[in-house]
This record gives C-alpha cells, structure tokens and sequence, in this order.
C-alpha cells in the first residue's frame, strides 16, 4: 500500500501528488464521454475541486483497522486520507472539504454509469423499461447500503453518534463516497468501476425478470381496485444545489394522497408511491 508523504520533503510531494491527481481527474473525464455526458460542464471543475482534499492534512488517522478494511474492499489506498473523507458524516464537521458530501455526489454518477453498462452487456436483448426496472433495484439506497455493511464499512463511520450506522441513506451516502475515493486515490475510472462490478455482479440476477418498481406496481394495484390512475405533483424542493430533497405527492383518488422524497424527483416519486402501496394494504410497510 503507498504511503503518503511526510518528512523531509514530504509538503513538497503532497503538492506533487495534489497536481498529479488534478490532471489525471481531467484526462479521465475527458476519456470517457460518456460519464462527462451524464456529469454535465461541472464534470472536470467538480472532480477537480475533490481530489486535492486528499493531499491535504497531516498526523493520524482516525480509522481503526482501516488494513482491514481495505482488504474487504479489495483496493489498497495511496493516500488514505481519502478513505478517511468518505467515512466522515457531517456531524463529525460540517467543513465540505472533511466530510463525504462531496465525494458521494461524484461516487453517485460513477456508480450509476456502471451499474447501466453491466445491465446493457448483460441483458443485450432487453428493452430499455425491464433494463430501467434492473437499474432501480440495483442503485437503491438499500441495495447499497446493504453492500457497504456486507463489506463492514458501517464500522468505521467517523460521526459525533456511531448510531448513524443504521441509517440506510447513511450508509447509501458512504458506499457512494468510497467509489469515488477510489478513482480519486487511483486517477483511474477503471479501478472505481472493477470495485462497483465486484461488490454488484452477484446482485444480478439473470434468471429472473426484474422486479417492478413502486409506480409500476401502483398502476397496476391502482387499475385492479378501480382508482384513478397515479398523478404525481412536486411539492417542495430543499437542501442545497450539492444536495437537494424533493417532496412529490402522489394521488390515485380524493382523500387519497401520499407523499415521498428523495434526492432527486424519480426516487421521490418512487417513495411516494411505495407509501400508497403500504397504505393500500397493497404491499407490508
């Protein structure tokens, strides 16, 4: 495992190793269009404003074990700070540079790309409504944090409370967090994209048809019971331009109404119509 800079001449390489990772982020991004596509302009700028966090600091780290955990997550850092960073909840520090909101919404778009290219190999004769069916149940909140305590990341959480750990967002935000430190500590798309294909090739299941989600089995529950079909309205939205929460109600008659959020307007939707299934007795809450 490399080690990071210190002693003689150790400031010196942590600003070398700052500048290498700046450049080898933009080159990257730049290689593959595709994720600059679902980036967006900021892609280059906000992968860039990342990765020199992990240059920085000194002394001790606040992981216990953390060999330990590089080995179950099957990637040994350079420069472990950055596994530190996507460890670090917002109730240690508030400070962005610190903690892992940033670093999750970049692991978010890498898993995301990833995720959609196992599918489209995968399954190359599928239409893209089952593929979109697959993709949901594969980047859910839950399904990632069932892999980050599978590989026993709810351990080393770095909270003011340990309790954190049981969240199910909490641990969403983390697995996204470790992705992108991973590229971040290695410059290289690919070693983010061979841990996601590792930990999630087994949650794809090829003999199976893909499991509806919630607005699919609501129309279909909807239509059986004769209530009007879904409609779906946007609340509120709140929380910062970083990290955003949508409101969205969704309505299948009068008196009927319930609500879900979400980070952005699709999971909301998906939540608000996993609440009217439970209610509708359609499904167990």
């Amino acid at each position: 495992m490399g080690q990071a800079a210190v002693g003689k001449g150790g400031r010196e390489a942590g600003k070398g190793l700052k500048v290498v990772l700046m450049c080898r982020a933009g080159e990257k991004l730049l290689a593959f269009p595709h994720i600059r596509a679902y980036f967006g302009d900021i892609a280059i700028n906000r992968a860039a404003s990342v990765l020199p966090l992990s240059a920085k600091g000194s002394g001790s780290f606040m992981i216990d074990n953390i060999q330990e955990l590089e080995e179950k997550l099957g990637y040994h850092f350079k420069n472990p700070r950055l596994l530190e960073q996507a460890l670090t909840h917002a109730s240690w520090t508030p400070d962005i540079h610190k903690n892992y909101e940033r670093l999750e919404f970049l692991g978010d778009r890498i898993l995301g790309v990833t995720v959609a290219d196992m599918l489209c190999t995968t399954f190359a004769n599928e239409p893209e409504g089952n593929l979109s069916q697959r993709f949901v149940a594969l980047v859910c909140k839950e399904t990632v944090a069932e892999v980050m305590r599978g590989l026993g990341a709810d351990k080393h959480i770095i909270a003011q409370d340990h309790s954190v750990s049981r969240s199910v967002h909490v641990m969403c935000d983390i697995g996204e967090a470790i992705i992108a430190a991973i590229y971040a500590d290695s410059g290289d798309m690919a070693a983010a994209q061979d841990f996601v294909r590792r930990n999630w090739l087994a949650l794809i299941d090829r003999t199976s048809k893909p499991r509806k989600d919630f607005k699919t089995q609501l129309q279909e529950v909807a239509s059986r019971k004769g209530l009007a079909a879904p409609v779906y309205k946007m609340l509120k939205k709140t929380g910062s331009d970083h990290e955003p929460e949508f409101r969205v109600e969704v309505c299948v008659g009068e008196g009927l109404e319930t609500e879900g959020c979400g980070r952005n307007v699709k999971t909301a939707e998906q939540e608000a119509a996993h609440a009217m299934l439970i209610r509708l007795g359609a499904i167990n809450g």
